[in-house]
């Protein structure tokens, strides 16, 4: 079985002689900083934008593999699954055959199916996936360790901030008790 390696999204946009809107819709991502970190995010673009790659109109939209088809400006209906990561589409395990193109946020895994990438600089800004396929374990590896550690920084923080708040309430209530009883029976309703 062939292998293809991610191809730009760009070459769809240029089939359909929409290079230039979608060269705009590029500048405008990145002058905004998108950042794609969910398939949903890639996705709610995707639906708003598929004009722009030469099609015509959605025709299904689900949840299942695949998560759309479109038809193309032939008429011709084509299933689309849409995937942060090329490497997806093999980790959610899905069946090469239900699916006539791949298009994703970044491709960093070649498949059995013509595959299409937004762009590597649109996908996770901590973890660039523009490295050779035998690095992107260790990258995530590192991802990981990193998540880890800034977790542990945030609990030490939380717990910080909760040891200071004990004492700031004890040392109001000790200072309520310097002030004298009198003000207690006040505050539930009796007169001194």
């Amino acid at each position: 079985m062939p292998s293809y390696e991610a191809r730009p999204l760009e070459e769809l946009a240029s089939r359909a002689r929409r290079l230039g809107p979608y060269r705009a819709e590029l500048n405008r991502l990145r002058s905004r900083n998108v950042n794609f970190a969910m398939e949903g995010d890639f996705r709610r673009w995707f639906e708003r934008h598929f004009k722009l790659l030469g099609f015509r109109r959605v025709i299904i939209s689900q949840r299942d593999c695949p998560d759309l088809i479109l038809e193309d400006l032939g008429g011709k209906p084509v299933r689309v699954e849409l995937e942060r990561d090329t490497s997806g589409f093999r980790e959610h395990k899905h069946d090469p055959k239900a699916v006539d193109m791949v298009i994703a946020v970044s491709g960093t895994e070649p498949l059995p199916i013509p595959s299409y990438a937004l762009g590597a600089e649109f996908g996770t800004s901590d973890i660039v996936l523009r490295l050779s396929r035998g690095r992107v374990n260790e990258i995530r590896r590192t991802a990981v360790e990193d998540y880890r550690s800034i977790t542990n920084q945030l609990h030490y923080l939380f717990d910080l901030g909760l040891e200071t708040r004990n004492r700031n309430r004890a040392t109001e209530r000790m200072a309520l008790t310097r002030q004298g009883e009198a003000r207690a029976p006040r505050a539930q309703g009796r007169s001194p």
